[in-house]
């Protein structure tokens, strides 16, 4: 059963449950962004886990604001955000990864082949922030203001509801 959260047009997840053995909930996950698909569609993942990250990304939306970084482009945020910690250029600087990154979200289907960032403008306005692993290319996309937490919470709910435990709806 495949379903989809979000207006592909703009900003969202579709997830397809396979089925499931013990704790483990399989299906497949891909992420739509400005009418472009991110993931490997085919690659089996555990939608359980997926959910667990979600939870986590939703747990730190009000933090997710950093107008310090709306005039910057979306390369420079990305370096700062992550980019400069994956290189090792971190100087010691927490690495807030729960906050920003989306990506593990989609566990290996999405994080495999694409680090995505939401990054929160003053003026409500999402920022999603993708970077290719292969051709290392940076792009943005801006959504309307709280999509991506809407999307992420539709998609939690669901799989909350084929786990049979439900988390907390932040």
């Amino acid at each position: 059963m495949s379903m989809l959260f979000g207006d592909p047009a703009q900003f969202a997840v579709e997830a397809d449950f396979t089925g499931r053995e013990g704790e483990w909930r399989f299906g497949r996950f891909r992420l739509l962004v400005h009418g472009a698909e991110y993931g490997d569609f085919g690659d089996t993942v555990d939608l359980a886990s997926s959910c667990q990250w979600g939870r986590t990304f939703l747990e730190h939306s009000k933090e997710r604001t950093r107008s310090d970084l709306d005039q910057r482009s979306a390369s420079a945020v990305y370096d700062e955000l992550v980019g400069r910690f994956m290189n090792g250029r971190g100087d010691g600087d927490p690495f807030d990864r729960d906050t920003f990154l989306f990506d593990d979200i989609g566990d290996s289907s999405l994080r495999d082949k694409t680090t995505v960032l939401v990054v929160r403008r003053a003026d409500g306005h999402d920022r999603v922030i993708l970077r290719d692993l292969s051709s290392e290319q940076v792009q943005e996309v801006i959504v309307p203001p709280w999509t991506c937490d809407r999307v992420v919470r539709a998609f939690c709910d669901w799989i909350d509801a084929l786990v049979g435990s439900p988390g907390p709806s932040t």
